[in-house]
């Protein structure tokens, strides 16, 4: 990325061969009295080691093999790890590849603070961060370009305060693309079946046969029936029976229409089975959950 900006480079020596069984934030971290801090380096690190704290990598440019855990990858540009504390790791020039343009960001996070920070993604998600392989993701280049901008702006600060600030915003920003990708890829799912399921999140959906809705997708009804049931959890009819139960709350806390006529609206001609749905679905029948919402 062309920028007349220029990363600061850490200036701590690198120390003899040898391995290291831990590497401390209060030693390892550029501003060790904050609960977060970065720095450019521009060397490998391949002495086997792990830390007390956090440590998320972001290849800004260039290669380095990366061992961690005792497996072993090339890292390459946008590639973001997220190194835990006990993760065994090391960064080493593969002889084969130029070693002049390689440039890493090394985020350093204290344990309590990373803690707090994943907190607020649900109360699991800390603990899921420490099962399994050691985390790690891939930025897009447009991701990965504002990033390198952002965190040499950050380095420019002359506030301490402001620093700390901006470095926690940077950390969110690689959590939340974190999470996102892990939990909120589209891709994973075929074209048909995204559209199945706006489809089944609008009004067009009332009234048609469960045959109808099946020639929106390649599919005939049993076997759409059987994907659906094994993706979402949950029968077509479960589905659009939720939807109908959320848009009648919504008709009947906004509207002067009887429950009788939403009832119809919705396609369900025995008004109690329509009350008996919307009380199961919200736990109150429609007179009570409409004089609520007007108290």
């Amino acid at each position: 990325m062309e920028t007349s900006k220029t990363p600061i480079q850490p200036t701590f020596a690198i120390p003899d061969k040898q391995p290291i069984h831990r590497s401390l934030y209060a030693k390892g971290s550029p501003r060790k009295d904050s609960a977060v801090s970065f720095v450019w380096t521009n060397f490998e690190f391949p002495y086997p080691h792990d830390h007390d704290h956090w440590e998320l990598s972001v290849v800004a440019n260039g290669l380095i093999r990366h061992t961690v855990n005792g497996v072993s990858s090339i890292a390459r540009p946008g590639d973001v790890m997220l190194l835990r504390p006990g993760d065994y790791h090391s960064l080493a020039f593969d002889p084969n590849m130029p070693k002049n343009n390689f440039r890493l960001i090394n985020f350093y996070v204290k344990v309590e603070h990373f803690k707090n920070l994943i907190g607020q993604y649900g109360k699991n998600a800390y603990a899921d961060l420490l099962s399994g392989d050691s985390p790690s993701m891939k930025v897009s280049s447009a991701f990965l370009d504002a990033f390198i901008e952002r965190t040499i702006t950050a380095q420019l600060s002359a506030a301490e305060s402001s620093v700390d600030f901006k470095s926690n915003i940077l950390l969110h920003a690689l959590v939340n693309e974190y999470f996102i990708q892990k939990y909120m890829t589209l891709s994973e799912h075929p074209k048909w079946l995204t559209n199945l399921l706006g489809f089944l999140n609008s009004t067009e959906v009332i009234g048609l046969s469960m045959e109808e809705l099946a020639k929106t997708t390649p599919y005939s009804y049993s076997r759409l029936s059987r994907i659906f049931k094994r993706v979402t959890g949950k029968t077509i009819l479960e589905y659009i029976t939720r939807f109908k139960m959320i848009y009648a709350r919504e008709i009947l806390c906004n509207s002067d229409m009887g429950t009788l006529e939403i009832a119809s609206l919705l396609g369900i001609d025995s008004l109690s089975h329509f009350n008996h749905l919307f009380r199961k679905f919200h736990g109150a029948t429609p007179t009570a959950v409409r004089k609520q919402f007007h108290m």
